[in-house]
Parts: C-alpha cells; structure tokens; sequence
C-alpha cells in the first residue's frame, strides 16, 4: 500500500506539471522510506529510488495473486459516484461535477490495475485528456489564495504549514512562489543537503 502511494503522489504531481530531474525523483522515494516506518514497515525493506520501486511493482505483480476483491470496488464505486451525507444532501444537484474528479484518480491507476477494476472504458488519448486535466486542476488550485485553500486541511495541518517557509529557511531553504519551485540545494562539497 505504502509504495503504491507514494508513487502514486510522484506520477500525479509530475503530470500535473511539476518537474523534477531523475536525481529529485530518486530523492523523493529515499525520504518516503522515512515515512513507511509511520505504518510498520522497515526503511532498509522500501524502494527507494525510481528504479528499486519500477522492480518492486514487477515483482509484486509477478508474485502476489493481484484481483479486486469487494471491498475495493465499492471504493472505486464511492470514488466515481459517492453518496452524499444527509447534512449535505442540498449539494446533491451538484453530485454530477464530481465524476471529472473520480476519472482523473480512476485513469492516474496504472493500466493493469485498470484493467483490473474494468469501471471505465479505455477511450483513445484518454492519458492524454487526463494530465491536461491534472494540469488544468494544478492551475485552479494554486488560483485558490493559500488562506482559502489551506482550510481543506486539519488545523493541525494550518499550524505546520503557516511555519514552514521559517522551518525550510532555518535549513538554508529558501522556497518561491508557494514551493512552487522547490530544488535539492548543495553544500561546498557538492552534497545535497536540503531543498530549495
């Protein structure tokens, strides 16, 4: 489950038109190995590089008898068409404006975990339509002024947020426009010590 998100995270950003060179996304799985140790895994037993991780989905998909079962399909079903909460049931009219939003996550599976769900057709140029759309969503989102947007998130979430930009600059960070452009900085030696 860890590497199928976090990979996940590193497809869906990069199409969406953040881009990171090779040695960026090799870094991004190494420090992801920190965060398997939150569910139970082992850092030193985590993919942490492009390649370790293109090996661990073709050994897992050799390997594991991979189908799906009842219970993710009903959450591809709540993906592509959820219910509405009770509370919220004035906002059903609007239900249909979020079926764009489950395609995007239903087609950013890779095609064999699609082929395995079978929930929607395989249209011609569909990848194509969806990084325009992961593009088009990144636009909208970062239109949204950081103070509206950042209410999505926990006020957990707010407060580490709203310190960020002074926790990255205390480790010689110095993020532009929202981390919008984020880059590994390097030390005298030509070490890479922190982003920037």
């Amino acid at each position: 489950m860890h590497c199928a998100e976090v990979a996940s995270y590193l497809e869906v950003i990069e199409r969406g038109g953040l881009r990171l060179t090779p040695a960026e996304r090799d870094r991004y799985y190494d420090e992801q190995r920190h965060t398997a140790t939150y569910v139970g895994l082992h850092a030193d037993e985590v993919p942490g590089s492009v390649a370790e991780m293109r090996e661990y989905f073709a050994a897992a998909r050799a390997d594991l008898d991979l189908r799906v079962i009842p219970e993710s399909r009903a959450t591809m079903r709540f993906l592509l068409w959820p219910k509405v909460p009770r509370k919220l049931r004035v906002l059903a009219p609007l239900k249909p404006l979020w079926f764009p939003v489950g395609m995007l996550a239903y087609y950013t599976l890779p095609r064999w975990a699609r082929d395995h769900y079978r929930a929607l057709p395989e249209v011609r140029a569909v990848q194509l339509l969806v990084t325009l759309g992961l593009k088009l969503a990144r636009v909208a989102i970062l239109a949204v002024p950081p103070e509206i947007r950042s209410r999505a998130f926990k006020p957990e979430t707010r407060e580490l947020m709203a310190d960020l930009h002074r926790r990255l600059a205390a480790c010689g960070v110095r993020p532009r426009r929202n981390l919008l452009k984020v880059r590994a900085v390097r030390d005298s030696a030509g070490g890479e010590h922190a982003l920037g």
